[in-house]
């Protein structure tokens, strides 16, 4: 199985300073699966996030070390990219249906659509995701 970490996680995972950095290197080192994913969303996120948000007093990351933290991920050997799965639009459309979208969870249904069509594991410090029915995900608790 692959795992598909969360932006949360991947930004968590690559700023020392995070408040959530430990429990996140936790899970690399002891839960992950052989493969972890990123995709087109959790890569843009991932440098987004790092290039806009100051960590504990420490600024932002420029666009060029944000990108450069990206590159250095897909450097592991057990780090992937994953392409979005045939299903994933029919699954999001079935969320919509269900009813299980809100308006601030958007970027959550299109990441639970793209692990639960891909047969992935989602991993994420946020909680939300309990709201998305047979979604095989790992909650990551600080």
């Amino acid at each position: 199985m692959v795992d598909l970490p969360d932006v949360n996680v991947w930004v968590a995972l690559s700023v020392l300073e995070h408040p959530h950095h430990d429990r996140a290197v936790e899970y690399w080192m002891n839960e992950a699966n052989a493969e972890i994913a990123f995709h087109s969303h959790t890569m843009m996120g991932l440098v987004r996030v790092l290039s806009n948000a100051p960590f504990t007093g420490k600024p932002a990351f420029s666009v060029e070390e944000a990108w450069q933290t990206y590159r250095n991920w897909r450097r592991d050997q057990s780090v992937i990219f994953a392409n979005e799965p045939k299903r994933c639009p029919i699954l999001l459309e079935h969320y919509v249906q269900a009813g299980t979208i809100k308006p601030r969870t958007w970027s959550d249904a299109y990441l639970a659509a793209f692990a639960g069509a891909g047969k992935m594991r989602l991993v994420s410090f946020d909680k939300d995701f309990r709201n998305f029915p047979g979604l095989d995900w790992l909650h990551l608790t600080p």
